[in-house]
């Protein structure tokens, strides 16, 4: 049998719907097989499991055809191995001086890697857990990494500064679903930014504006679309005020605000807190004087109200905007397991400091443990999670976008199910 016919044989039962995508899929098969001939792959097995990825997701198609891949690379998908972001990252910047070269390099690098992770995801060879961590994995070392770039591109403007010392004092702290490690394949990134000054150093105003220009630049950097694509979409909304706030804080400056200001939702935010790039350990010291803040040493029932109220703004969305069909805001959600998970752990994790770990997979089993929620809900709640986030990994996959609302063609909603195991 030939490449040609082994994919068409996955093809899902959805031929009377699919209309112009199948004739335009039919021309797909053909230059996918010319690529694989040309590669000298005919490892059976390989066109098969192709196929799977293609079917499922345009954004595939038009970066497999595009891209160049040797047949060494594209049979070490298989490989159950973890993958060292960083050492990527140098080897595709080396010798590239110019920052929007860099940025490109960045570019091309997240497209073979997300079709790494698709393939294994889409072919059952990696876990849930295995494909949020990759991906969050690889989002860490992209900011990382872009955020040295960027910061030695600003030197010549502040040729005052030591930039190297700078970066010492700079720390970014992941949120939401970066911060829990449970990014999925189009996701933003949640992100706050916090710096250091030297103690002996009074003038402050040259850390502030350099701090500043760092972090709108580094968000130009990832988030803008040009030439190969984008990388993240980045949202600051979740700094201290808000958009209407600074864009980076000083370390004694957020703990002041949280200890002022601080809301029950920010509580709520920091639970997922985590630092992805810069100083790690000068973000491991701000969570620690964090700490009394999110997480209260007697039993919080009182953030249950403050919770609660929030729940119902919720779902007021939800009713106002019709999300019924939406995965993560719609009634029984992704949304709503987080939320189940993450009250639990504001009201006992100021008493159980095992409780105080961003990844809900890794809390829910704990919660179990202290009783706090019946073995079968806990079942039912790590199913439904499962079940959602494979879901939205399938309908982002489709043309890499942000989209957690379920399609309402038959040949979308077919080819959801056909790539769900339905």
């Amino acid at each position: 049998m030939s490449t040609h016919e082994r994919i068409r044989c996955h093809l899902p039962d959805i031929h009377t719907t699919a209309g112009p995508w199948l004739k335009g899929w039919h021309a797909t098969l053909l230059l996918v097989q010319e690529k694989l001939n040309v590669l000298n792959i005919h490892q059976a097995n390989f066109a098969e499991d192709l196929s799977r990825l293609l079917l499922v997701s345009d954004y595939a198609v038009q970066r497999f055809l595009n891209l160049e891949f040797t047949e060494l690379e594209l049979l070490s998908w298989y490989k159950n191995e973890s993958q060292d972001y960083i050492a990527k990252i140098h080897v595709v910047i080396e010798n590239l001086n110019d920052l929007e070269f860099i940025r490109e390099a960045f570019c091309v690098l997240r497209h073979r890697v997300f079709l790494r992770i698709l393939f294994r995801d889409l072919n059952g060879l990696s876990t849930l857990s295995q494909t949020i961590s990759e991906l969050s994995n690889f989002a860490d070392a992209i900011i990382h990494e872009g955020l040295i770039q960027v910061a030695y591109s600003l030197q010549s403007k502040f040729s005052q500064l030591n930039i190297e010392e700078c970066l010492e004092n700079f720390v970014i702290f992941g949120l939401g679903k970066l911060g829990a490690h449970e990014l999925n394949l189009s996701s933003d990134v949640d992100v706050v930014y916090v710096y250091s000054i030297p103690e002996d150093d009074s003038d402050t105003t040259k850390f502030i504006e350099f701090y500043t220009a760092l972090a709108q630049q580094l968000g130009r950097f990832l988030s803008e679309q040009r030439g190969p694509g984008f990388l993240y979409r980045v949202d600051t909304r979740l700094r201290p005020f808000g958009l209407s706030g600074p864009l980076v804080w000083s370390v004694s400056g957020m703990l002041s605000y949280y200890e002022e200001h601080g809301r029950e939702w920010e509580r709520y935010a920091w639970v997922k807190g985590r630092p992805i790039a810069g100083n790690l350990e000068l973000g491991k010291y701000f969570l620690q004087k964090l700490r009394p803040f999110v997480y209260r040493r007697y039993l919080d029932f009182g953030v249950i109200d403050a919770l609660r109220d929030l729940k119902l703004m919720i779902q007021k969305e939800i009713l106002s905007k019709q999300l019924e069909h939406h995965i993560k805001l719609g009634s029984g959600g992704i949304r709503e397991v987080e939320f189940i998970v993450q009250v639990l752990q504001l009201i006992h994790g100021g008493r159980k400091s095992d409780l105080r770990e961003p990844t809900l997979q890794s809390v829910l089993p704990r919660c179990v443990e202290y009783k706090l929620l019946q073995p079968e809900d806990a079942e039912l709640l790590f199913k439904a999670y499962r079940f959602f986030r494979h879901t939205e990994h399938r309908l982002q996959a489709v043309s890499d976008t942000q989209t957690h609302l379920l399609p309402t063609t038959g040949f979308s909603q077919a080819r959801l199910a056909w790539s769900m195991g339905f």
